[in-house]
Order: structure tokens, then C-alpha cells, then sequence
């Protein structure tokens, strides 16, 4: 059996000046953001082995995995037509501008401001074996095998967001956004394969083999707005 488990965060803060088209003027931007994703995944497997007699041999591997991911992440940015920071006594224009009290120095070059947030959770599951029975007829190699395999696979995984931006600048309404998706899928195989193994002579064998696999997958996708 295996277990892992990790976790991390991420605090950023921008700010940054772009130089329009044509030299005259320049737009400058600010950003924080914090993002926490967790990862946990738990492995197990199995080997049995049985010899019911001294002619056959049967041996059965099952495995069993699941893994679980989540996320978040918030962020504020803010563009401007002009140097927030050159303001008298401006320490963090980003923090100003979604001050209950928007300064009016701000607030004539504030141009927009985008306020994000967003979820994901996904989580699979997924179990499988494989049987092997080998019989030997005799003593001078020649046998008759069998082998099974089959599996099954489902995961799930979501996605919540929403963005709300406000404008400063003219009669631009505010958009705010929020968005939904839903991704599930599950999946299955199996085979089996047989064979038969002759001896022809002094380290010289000729088999026969016979297989068969089917596998079966199916996915889906929904988002709302």
C-alpha cells in the first residue's frame, strides 16, 4: 500500500508598466493572487499464488488506486492610465482601490478592476486484476495457459469560477461572470488471452495463442453560465 499526500500554496504580488503602441503613453497594472492546491492518491496491490497441485499454478494480481485534487485560487488586479504609486501617500493602490472609499486621485485613473475567484475538485477511482492458471501436461514442457484481465475507471472532476470586473472609464457596464463545469467519464476493459505450448524438440517449442480485448470509455462535459 502506498499513500501521498502534498499541499501548497502560492502568494503573488505584480506590478508592472506597458508601453502602448505609438510612445505616448504607457498602462500600468497591479495584481495579488493566492493559490492552495492538495493532492492526496493511495496505491494498493496484491500478488497470490496457489498450486493446487504439482501440475498447475494459478496466480491472481488485483490493484486498487485512488486519487483525489483540489484547488482555489483568488485574485485582484487593477489596470491604470497612469502611475498609481506617484500619488501622495498612495502604499498600495490595489488595496485602495477596493476600499469601501475610493480615493478620487485613484479613482480618475483607475481604468478597470477584476475581482476572480475560483474552486476544482476532481477525484478518480480505478481497480483491476489479472488471472493467470498455467497447467502443465507432462514433463517435457508442454501446457495450457490462461490469462484474464479486466478494469474499471471512473473519475469526476468540477470547476466553479467567477469574475467580476467594473469599469471606471465611460459607459462601460460591469460584467460579472460565473461558470460551472461538470467532467465525469468511467471506463472499462477486458481480455482474455489462451495458449496452448508443444514441444517439438531439444529447446524447441511451438505455441498457439488466442486473444481478445474490449475496452469501453465514455465521456462528458457540461458547463453553465
Amino acid at each position: 500500500v502506498n499513500y501521498r499526500h502534498t499541499g501548497t500554496d502560492v502568494v503573488r504580488t505584480t506590478s508592472s508598466e506597458t508601453f502602448l503602441s505609438g510612445g505616448g503613453s504607457s498602462s500600468f497594472g497591479e495584481s495579488a493572487s493566492f493559490n492552495r492546491s492538495t493532492s492526496t492518491s493511495v496505491n494498493a496491490r496484491l500478488n497470490l499464488q496457489w498450486s493446487p497441485d504439482s501440475m498447475t499454478q494459478v496466480s491472481f494480481r488485483p490493484s486498487f488506486s485512488y486519487s483525489q485534487n483540489d484547488g482555489s485560487s483568488v485574485s485582484r488586479s487593477g489596470t491604470f492610465n497612469s502611475n498609481p504609486h506617484a500619488i501622495a501617500g498612495m502604499y498600495s493602490p490595489l488595496d485602495s482601490l477596493y476600499a469601501a472609499m475610493l480615493p478620487q486621485e485613484l479613482q480618475a485613473i483607475a481604468v478597470n478592476r477584476n475581482d476572480s475567484r475560483s474552486l476544482t475538485e476532481g477525484n478518480s477511482k480505478s481497480v483491476s486484476g489479472t488471472l493467470n492458471i498455467t497447467r502443465r501436461l507432462g514433463s517435457n514442457g508442454r501446457n495450457v495457459s490462461m490469462r484474464a484481465t479486466g478494469g474499471y475507471t471512473h473519475s469526476e472532476n468540477e470547476a466553479f469560477s467567477l469574475s467580476d470586473i467594473r469599469y471606471y472609464q465611460g459607459n462601460h457596464a460591469g460584467n460579472l461572470v460565473n461558470q460551472y463545469s461538470d467532467s465525469p467519464s468511467k471506463s472499462y476493459n477486458y481480455g482474455i488471452r489462451l495458449g496452448y505450448v508443444e514441444p517439438l524438440g531439444k529447446k524447441l517449442y511451438a505455441e498457439l495463442r488466442y486473444s481478445y480485448n474490449y475496452r469501453y470509455t465514455d465521456q462528458d462535459r457540461s458547463r453553465y453560465n
